[in-house]
């Protein structure tokens, strides 16, 4: 998740990392979903509060096997750095390997209020060959928070931001992030899910990352978890053993 859950870090690393031919991967739907309540928001608080690393493997459209390690942990007293706004912040960690083999590491420092509205994101990331590492922020135009009762098969906004090529004010927007939640089901497990839609303003490139936890109708977040990568010519779908 830039880290970016979501804009940069696992989608960006791969970008850096790879390419390959266009492909994309179905999810096999399982038995009937269950039609009651989830709690989304209290899951999206289960994952700020911190949620410990999931490790989830697939094999990409190009054949290489990929392995994304993602947690968050949370950071006291902690203020935006764009506008140096106090706030509640959570350090989404991801490492993505490659045949076994470390490709790149991000962080994405994500910034929220007592209500669970995102302020914004600092995300850094490092690709291990050739050694790059790169330092955006994220700024919410918008924001949302999930419902306390939410269906299989139903979502919604989380932000809506403008992505900066520093984390100061006045910085120059290099793109756009839409974050959204949903709430999914897939063999019989349902996944409270967070997904960042990105789209780079100078090349037009668009990344996707999916990243779903399981969840219980309270909100509590299991241990397994699916990602999902999407870039130009890249798809990978990755799971939990």
């Amino acid at each position: 998740m830039k880290a970016r859950i979501a804009s940069t870090t696992p989608a960006a690393l791969a970008l850096y990392c790879l390419l390959a031919a266009c492909g994309g991967g179905g999810d096999d739907p399982g038995p009937p979903p269950p039609t009651g309540d989830y709690d989304a928001r209290a899951a999206w608080s289960d994952f700020l509060d911190g949620t410990p690393g999931r490790t989830a493997s697939g094999t990409g459209n190009d054949n290489h096997l990929y392995t994304l390690r993602l947690g968050a942990v949370p950071v006291a007293g902690s203020a935006y750095p764009v506008t140096a706004t106090p706030a509640n912040r959570a350090d989404v960690v991801s490492r993505l390997s490659i045949d076994n083999v470390v490709a790149g590491n991000g962080v994405t420092q994500f910034y929220y209020d007592d209500n669970l509205n995102l302020l914004g994101s600092q995300d850094d990331f490092a690709v291990t060959a050739p050694p790059v590492t790169t330092t955006t922020c994220d700024q919410a135009t918008t924001a949302a928070v999930p419902p306390t009762a939410a269906k299989v098969g139903q979502s919604g906004p989380l932000a809506t931001s403008n992505i900066l090529d520093a984390c100061v004010a006045g910085a120059t927007v290099i793109g756009t992030s839409t974050l959204t939640w949903s709430v999914e089901f897939e063999n019989g497990i349902v996944y409270f899910c967070i997904n960042a839609d990105d789209v780079d303003s100078g090349s037009g490139v668009r990344t996707l990352e999916k990243d779903c936890f399981e969840t219980d109708p309270a909100g509590t977040l299991g241990q397994r978890a699916r990602f999902s990568l999407r870039a130009p010519g890249f798809a990978v779908d990755m799971r939990t053993p």
